[in-house]
C-alpha cells in the first residue's frame, strides 16, 4: 500500500514516513484513534509501548475501513482541488470529511515550526454539536474523550485544562492494584517505574517489594506488593501522586491549518467545529449542484436514447407496411 500511495501522490518524504502514517491510521489502542481509518491486520502496536512495538511494515497488512468511505464521501471527490505534479494529477490539496476528524482522532506534534496538541473528542458529541448548528442552536462545550479509557477526565479551575486520572486502589495486605493508566502513559513506562522502586536507589530502598502483571491486549492490570514503610509513604503522599496515575490535558495550544492553508491557533474545540461546519455546509451545496447537474445530464442522455429508439421503431413499422 505504501508504494502504491507514494506512486499516485508523488510523496516526497520517504517510504518510512509513509509506513508510519499508515500504521498510525490503523491503531486502535487507548490514547490513539477514536475512529481508525485503516484495518489493523497484524501487529500494529499496543498500549504497552504506545505503538512503538508495531511489527515491520513488510509483515503487516491493511486496507481501508468500510467507515472511511462514509466519512470521506465518494460524491465529494469531484469537488476537491487536486494538485499537479509535472503535469500529472495527484492528491487533493485537502480532503473534506463529513465530520472534523482532527477533533475525533486528535493531533499531536510539530510541523512548519509550530507545535500543536489537539485532544480526542467523542464522535457523538461532535455530531450532536453539528446538528445543533444546523438547527440554529448554540454548541455545547465538549470534554476530551478516548475510546476504551476507563479512568476519569475532569475539568479543573484553570480554563482549557483537564485532569486525567487512572485507576488505583489499595487492597488488603499492602497490595495496590492499578487497572488503568492516564491517557498517553504506556504500560512499559509504569513497569519501568515499578522496577526502579523494587531496586531502590543510593538514597534508600524502594517502596515496592514485588509486582505482578495481568494485562490483556487492550487493558492494564498491575498487582503491586508494597513494603510496610512503602505503604505508609504512599498513603501519606496519596496513591495517585506516588504512582503518577494523574496527568493533565491542555487545550491552549490547538494549532492547525485553515481552509486557505494558513496556520491558525484556535481557542477551543468548539471554534474548530464551527469553522468546519461552515466549510462543510458550503461543500454540501457544491455537492447538491453537482448532483443536480449529473441528474439533468442523465435525463437528457436518456431522453435522447428514448427518442432514437422511438424513431427507429417508427422506421421499422413504416417499412413493414410498405
Amino acid at each position: 500500500m505504501g508504494g502504491y500511495i507514494g506512486e499516485h501522490t508523488a510523496y516526497h518524504h520517504g517510504e518510512q514516513s509513509m509506513y508510519s502514517t499508515i500504521i498510525g491510521l490503523a491503531q486502535t489502542f487507548v490514547g490513539k484513534n477514536n475512529i481508525n481509518l485503516m484495518v489493523p491486520s497484524g501487529q500494529f502496536g499496543t498500549r504497552a509501548q504506545g505503538g512503538d512495538d508495531a511489527a515491520s511494515p513488510r509483515y503487516i497488512f491493511t486496507s481501508l475501513m468500510p467507515i472511511a468511505r462514509k466519512i470521506f464521501h465518494l460524491s465529494d471527490d469531484a469537488l476537491l482541488k487536486y494538485l499537479d505534479e509535472d503535469g500529472k494529477r495527484i492528491e487533493p490539496e485537502w480532503y473534506m470529511p463529513v465530520i472534523p476528524l482532527v477533533l475525533i482522532n486528535g493531533a499531536d506534534g510539530i510541523g512548519t515550526g509550530w507545535s500543536s496538541k489537539i485532544p480526542n473528542y467523542n464522535p457523538r458529541d461532535v455530531i450532536d454539536n453539528l446538528r445543533r448548528l444546523l438547527n440554529g442552536e448554540e454548541v455545547q462545550p465538549m470534554m476530551p474523550w478516548y475510546r476504551g479509557f476507563t479512568g476519569s477526565i475532569e475539568t479543573t479551575d484553570k480554563p482549557g485544562r483537564y485532569k486525567v486520572s487512572g485507576i488505583i486502589r489499595l487492597t488488603e495486605n499492602n497490595v495496590v492494584e492499578i487497572t488503568e493508566l492516564p491517557v498517553g502513559m504506556w504500560t512499559q513506562e509504569m513497569k519501568e517505574f515499578l522496577e526502579k522502586e523494587v531496586m531502590g536507589t543510593d538514597k534508600g530502598p524502594g517502596i515496592v517489594k514485588d509486582y505482578e502483571e495481568h494485562h490483556l491486549e487492550s487493558t492494564v492490570h498491575f498487582k503491586v506488593q508494597l513494603t510496610e514503610k512503602g505503604a505508609e509513604a504512599a498513603l501519606a503522599e496519596g496513591l495517585e501522586n506516588k504512582f503518577k496515575i494523574v496527568s493533565f490535558i491542555n487545550t491552549t495550544n490547538m494549532v492547525a491549518f485553515d481552509k486557505d492553508g494558513r496556520i491558525r491557533k484556535y481557542s477551543s474545540p468548539e471554534e474548530i467545529l464551527t469553522e468546519f461546519y461552515h466549510i462543510r455546509l458550503e461543500y454540501y451545496q457544491k455537492r447538491k449542484v453537482a448532483t443536480n447537474f449529473g441528474i439533468s445530464l442523465t435525463v437528457r442522455i436518456t431522453s435522447r436514447k428514448i427518442s432514437i429508439c422511438n424513431w427507429r421503431n417508427l422506421r421499422i413499422k413504416s417499412d413493414l407496411f410498405r
